[in-house]
């Protein structure tokens, strides 16, 4: 009996020093973890990422969690041959994107990489090769023929395809740790062909690389370079002499429109430089602009000024930024009239109107649907059935209000712009007249007697005050998509409205008469930006003897003015009075601020 007992204590001695010891074999498995990062997965949940890994190759990744920069998910599995068969996926499909998986511990080219001390040893052996080919007076990382560089060669880093592979993202591995400043890169004779990942390597490292030279390599396809579109968006010069794709001019030309600065191809000048620059960028000076960080700032003007170039010389080029998924759609609001000397004929509308999605003149739900364009195809055929424009943007930036803010459900932003275009020709195309459109109440036959195809009936050219609201998002190759477009056509104003000041104070709070009154959806109307114009013959405006009564004459002048801009009930422009401190700036901000959150009642 008192050995079962004393077996017993043994056993659970034995069961516990068991416990002990899988547990210090954990905590120096854990100590000996390799860290592995991962690019392409799109923003996509980790978790997400981790779980179709396992499913691929049965391995998991520990801790997997994104960088400072947002664009790698860097993980820790168990040991090299996990992380070797987990870089086996890189190529894989994934949330839209492809997988590219590196391992960050060990840079991967030394013959005998197990070894700490070879490992340490590859670092500063590419350490040193970069300084030796960096020249820091021009920003200038000149990488000719490496795989003929003897020091390398002599150290394995070329002994066999598996350690070529890994040479270059090592390389450029170092050479970002190492904080190098690079503006201009030289990759001529390495053999560089169609299915080489160098450049995809060198635009994760250095993406506002502005000229590479890629003379004297083996790249046929400008498939190619259509993989790298919108990862070099600095690029001012390219090299590609003495590839078999330099003698493709049709190719040549479609390198234009994959890197929005290049203006040099082989010494050759493609686009005139001193108009790129004002296309690309202008001055920010105005107080009707408003963004939400500096980032935004930077990505939502460059993104206005190339979209309204291009939405004004060649719409076509505009394509490559809608998805299959992406949704445009228009409406002209011929109810806000600011100027009621202008022409107000029916002309004046006829380009719109066969397409127009004005929520409050269509219920029908039918005509609603059909009058959204979704993807590059019927986008192009709506944007081609609109007159040719010419915008101010980049000229006169403070005839125009943007207000961008991030959009965090999508990792995107959304821009709205107010401000005016110019009409200088009719459209390339016409709408096709659909039998919705001969029913619709107002067009048609009631209205003109007989069922006119609207493609007959011209509008008038003219100046137009727009407001245009943007959604968009990062793409499946990290480049921008427009998830939505959503275009109002007005009768223009000029931009007096919103030049007063900005106010920091916070929206004001209205009550909702309506109780499913929804936040601003895409692609359902329009959203106004700045206080409409004065009514005529406001100036004899009464106010009822009780509110007059308990204002004084600054109060009362106020109240009258607000009125008149914001066309809002006198309940609603008392209260807006009240929490604006009975101040005209802020008033006007306030209303502009809390526009979604007014109902359709509040308005006389």
């Amino acid at each position: 009996m008192h050995r079962g007992r004393g077996g017993y204590r043994g056993g659970r001695g034995g069961y516990s020093n068991a416990n002990s010891n899988m547990q210090r074999a954990n905590e120096y498995a854990n100590q000996n973890m390799i860290s592995v990062e991962i690019q392409g997965w799109n923003n996509a949940p980790p978790q997400d990422v981790v779980n179709f890994l396992s499913r691929k190759v049965r391995i998991g990744v520990q801790n997997a969690t994104p960088d400072a920069t947002g664009r790698i998910l860097v993980g820790q599995v168990r040991t090299m041959k996990e992380a070797n068969e987990l870089v086996k996926c890189s190529g894989m499909k994934f949330a839209g994107g492809t997988l590219l998986i590196r391992i960050a511990d060990d840079l991967g080219v030394a013959n005998n990489s197990s070894n700490p001390t070879s490992r340490v040893n590859t670092i500063e052996l590419l350490k040193g090769f970069l300084m030796s080919r960096y020249d820091p007076s021009i920003k200038m990382l000149n990488l000719q023929s490496v795989n003929q560089d003897q020091t390398l060669v002599s150290n394995g880093l070329f002994s066999n395809a598996n350690t070529s592979s890994k040479f270059f993202p090592a390389l450029m591995k170092v050479a970002e740790k190492e904080k190098l400043e690079v503006e201009s890169v030289n990759l001529s004779g390495n053999n560089i062909d169609d299915h080489s990942r160098w450049l995809h390597e060198l635009s994760l490292s250095f993406p506002n690389i502005k000229n590479i030279a890629l003379p004297n390599n083996n790249i046929k396809r400008i498939d190619f370079f259509d993989k790298l579109k919108n990862k070099f968006n600095m690029l001012r010069e390219l090299i590609i002499v003495g590839n078999p794709l330099a003698q493709d001019m049709g190719a040549i030309q479609k390198l234009i429109s994959f890197f929005p600065r290049l203006v040099m191809i082989d010494g050759n000048q493609v686009r005139d430089e001193s108009k790129l620059e004002k296309i690309l960028s202008f001055p920010i000076k105005s107080v009707n602009m408003f963004f939400e960080n500096g980032d935004l700032s930077k990505i939502a003007t460059n993104f206005l000024a190339s979209y309204f170039n291009f939405w004004d010389s060649n719409r076509m080029e505009l394509m490559p930024l809608y998805s299959p998924q992406s949704k445009f759609s228009y409406q002209c609001d011929s109810s806000v009239i600011t100027d009621f000397s202008a022409n107000s004929s029916t002309d004046l509308w006829n380009n719109y109107t066969p397409h127009s999605r004005n929520l409050k003149k269509i219920s029908n739900e039918k005509t609603r649907n059909s009058r959204v364009s979704i993807g590059p195809e019927m986008i192009l055929q709506a944007f081609s059935c609109l007159p040719k424009s010419k915008h101010s943007l980049t000229s006169d930036p403070d005839s125009y209000a943007i207000e961008t803010v991030s959009f965090p459900s999508l990792n995107g932003m959304m821009i709205t712009i107010h401000g005016d275009f110019e009409e200088v020709a009719q459209a390339d195309q016409q709408f096709p007249e659909s039998n919705s459109q001969s029913n619709n109440r107002g067009y048609g036959k009631n209205r003109y007697g007989n069922r006119n195809n609207y493609s007959s009936r011209k509008g008038i050219l003219e100046k137009r005050g727009f407001d245009r609201v943007f959604v968009v998002v990062p793409g499946p190759s990290g480049n921008f998509i427009v998830a939505s477009d959503m275009l109002c056509v007005k009768q223009y104003s000029d931009k007096k409205p919103w030049m007063a000041g900005k106010s920091t104070l916070n929206p004001i709070s209205l009550p909702t008469t309506q109780t499913n009154i929804p936040a601003p959806v895409v692609n359902n109307g329009s959203v106004n930006t700045c206080i409409s114009a004065p009514l005529p013959g406001s100036a004899s405006m009464q106010l009822p003897p009780d509110v007059e009564s308990r204002l004084n004459p600054l109060q009362k002048e106020l109240v009258i003015k607000v009125q008149q801009e914001t066309r809002l009930k006198l309940e609603f422009v008392l209260m807006l009075c009240e929490q604006s401190n009975w101040d005209y700036n802020t008033a006007g901000q306030n209303f502009v601020n809390s526009k979604g959150q007014i109902p359709p009642d509040a308005y006389l």
